[in-house]
């Protein structure tokens, strides 16, 4: 069976949504309201994935990204997504990343 919601119901079920998944966030990992969430793998598939749904659930995400023309498309899909080029099998590039992500949370 298929249920179809209205506008406003889905506004409901979204809104509930992010309440259990801030409640889940908040016993589990430290959040407070500077903190933003590091997706690595975020130019495709379950990285790319998660990185839209939580942006548009309201939270600060930054998606790691390998390549700059991923970091645009994710930026013209979701404008508010603060993407961060990473490769995580590099120390200098992991830092990088933290360095910036502090900058702009600060």
């Amino acid at each position: 069976k298929f249920v179809l919601l209205s506008g406003v119901a889905w506004a409901l079920v979204l809104a509930a949504g992010r309440l259990i998944l801030g409640l889940v966030f908040a016993k589990k990992f430290k959040v407070n309201s500077k903190g933003g969430i590091l997706i690595s793998g975020a130019s495709s598939g379950i990285g790319r994935s998660a990185a839209l749904a939580l942006d548009a659930a309201g939270f600060t995400i930054f998606p790691g990204v390998r390549k700059q023309a991923d970091a645009e498309s994710l930026i013209k899909e979701r404008p508010t997504l603060l993407p961060l080029l990473l490769d995580v099998t590099s120390d200098e590039s992991v830092n990088d990343a933290v360095r910036r992500m502090k900058e702009i949370l600060e």
